[in-house]
């Protein structure tokens, strides 16, 4: 009687192998449905996107090539126009470029016919992290953009991720704003209420099921000002005389703080900012050239260092491109901390003739809570250190001498074994 039921018995056992299976292989396979349904819509608006620095456009006037072009908008927001010069172009969608460039050329092509395209969306950085396939720094191609896509474009949650426990951080000064997201409500079950839209800036953290790993969080805010950075040595800039090529050129700072300017020779650049440098230049060339439109643009910023040093993931010397740099700033730049840091515990070490001055910082208030009171900025020179755990600290010491311990009490080598393994 019971050997009439083991085929089915056996045949069910089966058929839940193959299910558990297949589940264990695609265990988002609605997830994955989600990914080819969203790809085939886009939340990109290139009509309503404002352009920023790092932007690159093409503008096209039809059959006037002389005016048509490619331009990456500079740090300053600015592009340098073919005979025109610097066009702010910053906050501009492309439908009110095109009628700023109709109106500036219109003394040169009658009723011109202007077209611009965004070829490179650059200005507007969000960031997807923790448990999802592809963490990292992303660009919009609008001006916000929804989680769903967001973490699509993000290679989707990993199987570690607690997608019911997602958050996303908007760093304020009295400390991030921190809004929650289910991922599950959203792509499991469709729920819209769920599909909130990330702005410029903004971090969107998925966390592990048990923990959160450290190495993943990104906060960032940019701190560069092209206008207040001062020259020194080792700095290069690019000097641009409006249709005097023989004025114009590439210059590296000496370690006086000097350039060689053509025709006129050693000048002392150091200390000055680009503003301040096109008046001087300005000035200067003025005995050759009536009323010289400058423009000066720093190629390279490596007069003011800094160093991130201890428990991140690129320790070393880094570049400022202002007079200072935020905490948060710094560690991305080097890596984000390691698992083994003492966030809570990071210190900025300023040296001076009289002794250091070290300020405490709390980044794991800063990376995981978006408290912007933490965000102290580095000046040229200062050291930001992010110490081990007591627990690394023990693990390195014991590990070694763990490792002998096991080679000293495991079987003793024969002779000729011993031999072999002497060989290099």
């Amino acid at each position: 009687m019971i050997m009439r039921f083991i085929p089915t018995f056996l045949g069910l056992i089966i058929s839940l192998l193959v299910i558990t299976l297949s589940y264990a292989e695609n265990p988002a396979g609605k997830l994955l449905d989600v990914k080819h349904e969203v790809n085939n819509r886009s939340n990109f608006d290139s009509l309503k996107y404002t352009l920023g620095a790092g932007d690159v456009i093409e503008i096209n006037v039809r059959n006037h090539p002389e005016f048509s072009g490619t331009y990456p908008i500079n740090l300053e927001g600015k592009i340098q126009y073919n005979y025109v010069g610097d066009i702010n172009v910053i906050g501009l969608t492309p439908e009110r470029l095109k009628e700023k460039i109709k109106g500036i050329i219109a003394t040169y092509v009658v009723s011109p016919q202007v077209n611009v395209t965004i070829l490179e969306y650059e200005s507007k950085v969000f960031f997807v992290l923790g448990e999802v396939n592809k963490p990292g720094q992303y660009h919009m191609r609008s001006e916000t953009i929804s989680v769903e896509d967001a973490v699509i474009m993000a290679g989707l949650p990993t199987k570690s991720a607690a997608i019911n426990k997602a958050k996303i951080i908007t760093p304020q000064l009295n400390g991030g704003k921190v809004k929650k997201v289910n991922l599950y409500n959203l792509f499991y079950l469709g729920d819209l209420a769920e599909n909130i839209l990330l702005n410029p800036g903004d971090s969107l953290i998925v966390p592990a099921a048990v923990t959160e790993s450290v190495a993943d969080k990104k906060v960032i805010d940019s701190n560069f000002d092209p206008l207040t950075y001062t020259l020194g040595p080792d700095d290069i800039v690019e000097i641009t005389v409006m249709d005097r090529p023989d004025f114009s050129g590439t210059y590296p700072v000496s370690l006086e703080g000097k350039i060689q300017y053509k025709f006129v020779g050693d000048m002392d650049v150091r200390g000055m900012t680009k503003a301040q440098l096109e008046e001087k230049i300005a000035k200067v060339i003025s005995v050759y050239i009536t009323s010289p439109e400058v423009n000066v643009t720093i190629k390279e910023f490596k007069s003011k260092a800094f160093f991130v040093l201890g428990e991140v993931g690129a320790p070393g010397k880094y570049f400022m491109r202002a007079g200072n740099i935020t905490v948060s700033e710094a560690v991305v730049m080097a890596g984000l901390p390691t698992v083994e840091a003492a966030m809570r515990k990071t210190t900025i070490i300023t040296p001076g003739l009289k002794g250091a001055i070290t300020r405490k910082v709390n980044l794991y208030n800063l990376l995981y809570l978006g408290d912007l009171k933490e965000n102290l900025l580095l000046n040229p020179g200062d050291y930001l250190f992010v110490p081990s755990t007591v627990l690394a600290k023990v693990i390195r010491i014991v590990s070694p001498v763990t490792t002998t311990i096991g080679l000293a009490a495991g079987p003793a080598l024969e002779a000729g074994n011993a031999k072999q393994a002497l060989k290099p």
